[in-house]
Order: structure tokens, then C-alpha cells, then sequence
């Protein structure tokens, strides 16, 4: 498994550097990083993907969110399929996924800091196998502003004033100064315009909004279509070269009689975050009986800056577009603005809500409410790591945060609780005066007692109060605690034992846990008895050191080496030792975990004479099955590889059928480990018809093949060897039937693939190549007389030759 960022490969997919990606944003901006995760394995395997975003960076509003190449979130993981090549011998490039990773900052955030966002990923195939890139979003310090003026165009009646919104963003990432600077045009201004701004400097938290209102007034002798351009600059104080234009433009229109609206109040406070609520009048004021139309009148209630919201309903409660009226009828509205929390005090929105007559587009009347944000206090005390761990008349530091969530300026006093007697805490700084957003870094100091014992802890309450509103404060609890150190070791996945092939390897995943209560540094050790070692068993382990916070862990892999000559079913005791790292104030203390590597058993030949033997392995450890996995000698000059295994004699144990190179399918070898047999396959045949050969061979090392087997369908036939054909040269029996009854033999000195009937006499129980001869009635009678036809002719000699001798005598 590899992963790289996409900006540090080239267009071989070489790497280039391994270094951290590292981007500047604003607050409330996204850094986009692309990376590349890359299988460098052997096989399909599958990526899981995670982030090193903490719980306290996502409650400060950090994000980190990992995407496909559309930008569409996926679930953690990619699959990568096989190395490219690898079964050819290949050895890459591997196959690769490329993925997102979107870090977006908090509008909070402030100029300087930043945020390391470690991705990770790990192999589902091997959990001990992983890879991880870094990447920075830092906060820069940048200066920058945008203004637009709402709405950008205003009709109005001579005499009358237009109101508008002017917005101004603070789009750096400082918290800046702004200035705004109206002009109007000459001509304007000659004619008797005037103009006014409600606020023309004030201070912008970055990512934020504030608001001013810009009032133009026409002259009330002012002609139908004129108008009065105003220009507006806003300006960064902070860096006077960043400025933003935009303008607004008042036309004069003729009044026409016929609508009028009204509003309760016109101007109104509240707080961000809340909403405040206008009434407001819509008049038809056409007399009756001099206009009797009803008028269907359309409503606009405008701008709508970002972030605010706008609504404009009729006493039902439904939205309110147009309002149909009577001549001399009114109807009654509600408009409600609803403030966001991010709106700054002292700023202020124009909301303009228009009525125009649907029967004369000329008759129109405006109102302008003005809603202005009050205070808002609110302060906040935070800490990245509220509790630690400190050794006796030592002292250790926390780094607290003092906000101000407010929307004004405030002074913000802190204050601790008292402690027990012994201990002692100091601040850094016991107030912070702070604008609307900003923050104070202050140091709390903690002295333990020199006599405080280990695993003793106390809680210290540190408040931070607004000097606005004392009622109003906030507290956080640290918890310090008089270091202990201690640790233990232990198998992953609960694996303390492995059996392995001689020359093979086992692979242990050791987790070390600080099960202390302080960061400590543990050194790992691995031991292997030296009479061992002498064998060639070796041991070894990824990390000779991890450093943990309480309760974390790290996982050390231990990989044992038996030796290609391993006594069968020998095995390994290794060792291995993690030891907290001691000093005069804290004593050592080391744990061990120990494991044992076994070597299979099995048994050696040298199969195929090239002075390296071969292994036969009982993998499965059942002695009752035999051997079952066959190895050849690493480095062997003569490739053997097994074609088959197979029970070819019936004692319910595996023999291997044995090739010679790893593309052959032709056996060459029998090999019974269980005995000790080894014999050539010689001779095949193609007995069945099947064009596929069957193979002569001897399961008994006797030197004569003992079964005919067929290897493609899994079978095997007795064979008895005799000489059939009268050449003096053995032939081989088959039994097709396994009847005990031979029905065809081979001349293996004859021509290959050749077979012919043997016949069988069942008188002599002899085989013959050719059937026996037609018999005479003698030859019957002397068959039947079988093997004692030779006694009666002996007797019948002996009776002649008796009659002979009598008749001389009797002469």
C-alpha cells in the first residue's frame, strides 16, 4: 500500500519527494487536496481511509471530508485491483484510486494557526500492511473586502427618500478596520440632491458582515426622470490598497394616486440570532364612486442580504405577493426580519416594501424600516487537553483559550478556584480585553506538592467572566493527576502460536498500551535463545520504540524465521519485552509477551537428482492423512513442482504425482512420502480411447508398475506384469474391471499408445496372447486327468514290463 499526493508524482507515476502538502486559506474557506492511493502489493486488495481529525478540532468547527474525484463522499474505503503484470512476473506500476480530501476552516479561526490532517490508509488483505500522508491548512494572514449596495436601483416621489443597505465583507483573514467613502455626481448634487451615511468606519471579524445605511434625498422640486447616481468605496484600513466599489442610482418618478403604505414603527433593535417584527398597511386610497375598480396591488419587501431572511405575510400567515383591495380599502401585513448570528452590533439593514398598483403601474408607494443589532455578550474559556499528568514537585501547563462570542467589545476577567494546600496554580494573564470574535491565549500553571502521591488528583476551576455582564461567564474543569507509569503487551488478534514451512516465516501483530497515566516512550525488545539463533532461526520487529499518551496504543509487528533446515516439528520460543523508559523519578517497568513458531512436520527426498531435496509437509497436522503439501528446495536448480496428489495404494495417505517445470502437466515421478517410495513414470498409454494418456506406475518400488491411472478422470486399474507374447520381455495386465480377471496388456517395448486382449485359461489360470487350441478327445481325456496323467502311464509300464518278466520265467 502507497499514498502520495497527486502534486509529487510525475507522469511516470515516480515518486518525487515525500513531503507534506501544505495550503493557506481564510476563514470559513476549503482546502482541496487530491492524492493517490496506490496498491503496490501482488493481488486485488482494498483501502480503508480515515483522518486524524480530532473530536476538540471538529468542536472548534474544523472539517475534514474524503471524496471521490466528482467530489461525492464515499464510505472510507477504495478498492484497488491486482499489481499490473504480476502474474507475468511483472512488477508494476500498481493499480491506484485518486481521492479528495476537502479540510474546510471554522469562520472562527485566527491568522496563524492551523491544523495537520494525517490520512491513512490501511490493506483490508493485511491490516499489518498501511500508508499515510500529512497534510497543512494553515490560516494566513491575508486582507480583503466586498461591497455591494441593496437593492442597486430605487424609484421615489419628489420630496422623498431612498434608503439602501450598504454591505461590506470582510473577505481576508484578519479581524479588520473598514472605512466608507460616498460621492455623488456633480450634477446631482447642483440640482439640490443630498445624501447621508449611517456608519462610515467600523471593525469586521474575517468571513463576516456588517451593514451601514445609506440615505439619498430628492430635492422636492426635483423633475420626473432625473435621477442622482451615489458612489460608494469601501476601503481596508489595514491595508489601504484593497478596496471595493459599488454604487446605488434614485429615480425621480411622478406621483400617482392610488396606493399608499404605512407602517407601524420604522425602525426597531434585536439581538443576532433572533427576529424582529413590522406591521405593516397597504391602502387602495382611490375614492369611491370616482374609481369603483378593485386593485389587485403587487408587494416587494427588499434586500435580503446573505445569511438574513425576509418575509412579507397576510394575518393568516401566508405569503404575501399582491393584495387585491376595494377603492378607500386597506389590509394589514406582517414583515418579518430575521437576523443572523453572525450579524455584527451597530450594524443595520434598510428593508424597502413596495406596493405597485396593478391597474397603473405609476402609482407605487415605498416605506423603509430600519433594524439595527444590539450587544450580544457572550464569552467562552476552552482548552485542547483538559486533563495531564505531573510528577511530585513538578509543574505542568495549560493552554487556555479566553473567547469573546459577543457582538461588542468586552473585558473578559479569569479566576480559579482555591486549591488544596500544597498545590498551586498561577495565570498568565487575569483579564482580556477583546473585540467582538477575538481571542486571548492564557497559560495556567499547576505545581504539585514534592510529597504528593502517584494516581493523586485535583480538579481546578478556572471561570472566565464578562465584565459587560458579570451574570454572564463560562468555566471549564482541568484534572491534574500525579503521574504513573505502566504498560502492557499483547497479541492483536489473540496469536501467540504459528506453525510455518522450514525456511518460512510467522507474522505476529503486538499491541503496546499505556495503561499509565502519563506520555511515556516504551522500548521494544525481541529475544530468541542463542542455541536457536545458532540453528538459524531468526526474529525480528518493525519499531525498537513507540511514544503513547495515556490509553493509546501501537501495534509492533514480530516477524520468526525458521530455517530452511528445521528439524520437522521443532519450534521457537521468541521473546519480546516492551520497557517503560526510566529516569531517577520513575522507575522502570517492563512487560514480555512470548511466542511459539512451530515447524511443520515432514520429510526430505531429493526427487529429482539435483543434489537439493524436496520437502513433503504435513500442513494440515493430521498424522492420520500423511503428507499433503509438497515444496521444492528454494533455489533449486531442477524446477519440481507436484501435478497431482492422490491415494493411489488404498492406505487412505496422499502420494504426489510429480512434473518437472512449472508449465509441465506430464508426470515424471510417484513419490509416497508415507513409505519412503520413489519411482519413475515411464510409460503412458492410451488405453480408454480417449486420446488422453493413462500412466503406468509402480506404488511399491519394486520395480514393476503396479496400477495403470488415469488422471483425468481420477481413477486407477490393477496391473500384473508377465510375459504374454513369448518375446521374453515383460508386458503389462490390465484389469479394466477390477474383477481380478486381466483383459488387456501393453508391450512397453512395442509401440506407444498400443494395447491388445489377453486371454486367460481358466484350466491353468495362465495368460496367454494368443486363445488356447481346439482339444482332441484324448487330449480331453488327458486334460481332465490334469497334472496326474503321468502316474497312470507309470503304472501302466510297470504292469507290462511285470507281464514280460513272467512269461521268461515261465519259458
Amino acid at each position: 500500500m502507497q499514498i502520495d499526493a497527486i502534486e509529487i508524482i510525475d507522469s511516470k507515476n515516480s515518486t518525487l519527494k515525500m513531503t507534506p502538502d501544505e495550503k493557506i486559506v481564510v476563514p470559513g474557506e476549503t482546502a482541496t487536496y487530491k492524492f493517490r492511493v496506490t496498491n503496490i502489493g501482488n493481488f486485488a486488495d482494498t483501502a480503508y481511509l480515515s483522518t486524524s481529525l480530532s473530536k476538540k478540532a471538529e468542536s472548534l468547527g474544523w472539517s475534514a471530508t474524503i471524496l471521490d474525484t466528482k467530489f461525492k463522499k464515499i464510505d472510507n474505503k477504495v478498492a484497488l485491483g491486482e499489481v499490473t503484470g504480476f502474474r507475468n512476473g511483472g512488477t508494476g506500476p500498481g493499480v491506484y484510486a485518486e481521492v479528495i480530501l476537502n479540510v474546510t476552516a471554522p469562520l472562527t479561526a485566527q491568522v496563524g494557526e492551523y491544523l495537520p490532517i494525517t490520512v491513512t490508509a490501511v490493506s483490508a488483505g493485511d491490516a499489518g500492511k498501511s500508508a499515510m500522508i500529512e497534510f497543512i491548512t494553515r490560516i494566513g494572514l491575508t486582507h480583503g473586502v466586498a461591497a455591494q449596495v441593496l437593492p442597486a436601483e430605487q424609484n421615489i416621489h419628489a420630496g422623498e427618500s431612498a434608503k439602501y443597505a450598504v454591505v461590506v465583507k470582510n473577505t481576508g483573514s484578519a479581524h479588520d478596520d473598514f472605512t466608507l467613502s460616498p460621492t455623488m455626481e456633480s450634477a446631482a448634487v447642483a440640482a439640490g440632491w443630498t445624501y447621508s451615511i449611517s456608519d462610515a468606519s467600523f471593525s469586521i471579524p474575517p468571513g463576516r458582515f456588517y451593514s451601514a445605511i445609506l440615505t439619498v434625498n430628492a430635492p422636492s422640486g426635483a423633475a420626473n426622470e432625473s435621477k442622482a447616481k451615489v458612489n460608494i468605496t469601501a476601503t481596508c484600513v489595514q491595508s489601504p490598497d484593497k478596496k471595493s466599489n459599488a454604487s446605488s442610482t434614485t429615480t425621480v418618478k411622478a406621483k400617482v394616486d392610488g396606493v399608499k403604505v404605512a407602517a407601524d414603527r420604522y425602525s426597531a433593535n434585536t439581538p443576532s440570532g433572533t427576529s424582529v417584527a413590522y406591521e405593516i398597511t397597504v391602502t387602495n386610497t382611490k375614492i369611491p364612486g370616482t374609481d369603483n375598480r378593485t386593485d389587485n396591488i403587487s408587494l416587494t419587501a427588499m434586500p435580503v442580504p446573505e445569511g438574513w431572511n425576509v418575509t412579507l405575510k397576510n394575518m393568516s400567515g401566508a405569503a404575501a405577493s399582491n393584495v387585491t383591495l376595494g377603492p378607500g380599502n386597506s389590509t394589514k401585513l406582517t414583515l418579518t426580519i430575521t437576523v443572523p448570528l453572525t450579524a455584527l452590533a451597530g450594524a443595520e439593514l434598510a428593508t424597502i416594501v413596495k406596493a405597485i398598483s396593478g391597474n397603473n403601474a405609476a402609482a407605487f408607494d415605498s416605506i423603509v424600516v430600519v433594524t439595527r443589532i444590539t450587544g450580544i455578550v457572550d464569552v467562552m474559556i476552552e482548552c485542547d487537553n483538559v486533563a495531564k499528568n505531573v510528577e511530585p514537585g513538578t509543574s505542568v501547563a495549560y493552554s487556555l483559550r479566553v473567547r469573546n462570542f459577543g457582538t461588542d467589545w468586552d473585558t473578559i476577567r479569569l479566576s480559579t478556584n482555591v486549591l488544596p494546600t500544597g498545590w498551586n496554580a498561577t495565570l498568565s494573564s487575569t483579564s482580556a480585553t477583546l473585540k467582538p470574535m477575538d481571542y486571548k491565549n492564557v497559560t495556567l500553571t499547576i505545581t504539585a506538592p514534592s510529597t504528593a502521591a502517584p494516581r493523586t488528583y485535583i480538579l481546578t476551576n478556572v471561570k472566565a467572566t464578562s465584565a459587560t455582564d458579570p451574570d454572564e461567564y463560562d468555566s471549564i474543569i482541568l484534572n491534574t493527576t500525579i503521574a504513573t507509569y505502566d504498560l502492557n503487551i499483547t497479541s492483536k488478534y489473540g496469536k501467540t502460536e504459528e506453525y510455518v514451512l522450514p525456511g518460512g516465516a510467522a507474522s505476529y501483530v503486538l499491541v503496546i498500551n499505556n495503561t499509565g497515566t502519563t506520555s511515556d516512550t516504551q522500548r521494544i525488545s525481541v529475544s530468541i535463545p542463542q542455541s536457536l539463533k545458532a540453528m538459524g532461526w531468526n526474529a525480528t520487529i518493525d519499531k525498537t520504540t513507540v511514544t503513547l499518551d495515556p490509553a493509546n496504543t501501537a501495534d509492533v509487528l514480530l516477524r520468526v524465521t525458521a530455517p530452511i533446515n528445521a528439524t520437522a516439528s521443532s519450534s521457537a520460543s521468541v521473546t519480546v519485552s516492551a520497557s517503560s523508559a526510566s529516569s531517577a523519578s520513575k522507575p522502570s517497568v517492563t512487560r514480555t509477551l512470548s511466542t511459539v513458531t512451530h515447524v511443520f512436520d515432514y520429510v526430505t527426498k531429493d526427487v529429482d537428482g539435483d543434489g537439493a531435496k524436496e520437502f513433503a509437509v504435513d500442513k494440515d497436522r493430521n498424522a492420520t492423512n500423511g503428507y499433503e503439501y509438497f515444496m521444492e528446495y528454494p533455489g533449486s536448480s531442477n524446477i519440481t513442482h507436484m501435478i497431482k496428489s492422490v491415494d493411489l495404494n488404498s492406505d487412505k495417505k496422499l502420494e504426489f504425482l510429480l512434473g518437472r517445470g512449472l508449465a509441465s502437466n506430464v508426470p515424471v515421478k510417484y513419490w509416497d512420502p508415507n513409505r519412503g517410495i520413489l519411482t519413475d513414470i515411464n510409460h503412458s498409454v492410451g488405453m480408454d480411447n480417449d486420446s488422453k494418456p493413462e500412466y503406468f506406475i509402480d506404488t511399491t518400488g519394486a520395480g514393476k508398475p503396479t496400477i495403470l491411472y488415469d488422471m483425468e478422470n481420477g481413477t486407477w486399474l490393477p496391473v500384473l506384469v508377465m510375459d504374454v507374447n513369448g518375446d521374453g520381455k515383460p508386458d503389462y495386465l490390465v484389469d479394466e474391471n477390477k474383477d481380478g480377471i486381466y483383459d488387456k496388456y501393453h508391450d512397453p517395448a512395442g509401440e506407444e499408445g498400443n494395447y491388445a486382449v489377453v486371454y486367460y485359461d481358466e484350466k491353468t489360470g495362465t495368460y496367454s496372447s494368443a486363445p488356447p487350441a481346439e482339444k482332441t478327445p484324448f487330449g480331453t481325456l488327458m486334460g481332465a486327468l490334469g497334472a496326474y496323467w503321468y502316474l497312470l502311464v507309470l503304472m501302466l509300464a510297470v504292469v507290462i514290463l511285470g507281464f514280460a518278466v513272467y512269461g521268461a520265467r515261465k519259458k
